[in-house]
């Protein structure tokens, strides 16, 4: 069923899904000899620009709104649910330490009480969606750590706020999505 062709790492390579033929270029050289060598900066700050590069950016001209599309009367507001959150998460957290059981069940009350807090301000038929992580801030240690979050939804109508707050000793990232229930 599948025929044999010559390998070209130049040459695109197609492969048939069903009846959709989905289409890719192979990696070139430079490409290969990043990925086998051992990342360094230089190596990494080349890698970045080879994979910016190949990525023509895309241009949206009279955006409109697919039909497909909720169209809701009123619309989550972000500045407004993170001010909330900007003002709350110094009150709750100011003065605790970080425990990692303590901090496991404080995740759990203040998701909840978040929910609670930005519904307030939330329009009608918005499903929340509230994500607290809070993590050790060691002096000792250098701590990085990055939280991200990727979801499939609709732009016009669904949005997303973030906050953060550091103390002394931990730190807690607050992501809240608000999705439109049609």
């Amino acid at each position: 069923m599948n025929a044999r062709q010559p390998k070209d790492p130049k040459a695109s390579k197609e492969r048939a899904t069903g009846a959709k033929k989905v289409t890719f270029n192979a990696a070139g050289r430079e490409e290969r000899a990043i990925s086998k060598s051992k990342p360094n900066r230089a190596t990494m700050k080349n890698k970045s620009r080879l994979q910016l590069s190949r990525h023509k950016p895309i241009t949206i001209i009279n955006e409109k709104i697919p039909g497909s599309s909720a169209i809701p009367k009123e619309k989550f507001s972000c500045g407004r649910a993170e001010e909330l959150l900007r003002e709350y998460l110094p009150t709750k957290l100011a003065n605790v330490t970080y425990e990692p059981a303590k901090c496991a069940s404080l995740t759990i009350a203040l998701s909840e009480e978040i929910k609670h807090l930005v519904k307030q301000v939330t329009p009608p038929r918005y499903k929340l969606v509230v994500n607290v992580t809070i993590g050790n801030k060691s002096k000792d240690e250098n701590v990085d750590i990055v939280v991200t979050s990727q979801c499939l939804w609709d732009p016009h109508s669904d949005n997303f706020t973030s906050s953060q707050y550091v103390n002394e000793t931990l730190f807690c990232v607050v992501l809240v999505h608000a999705v439109y229930f049609e």
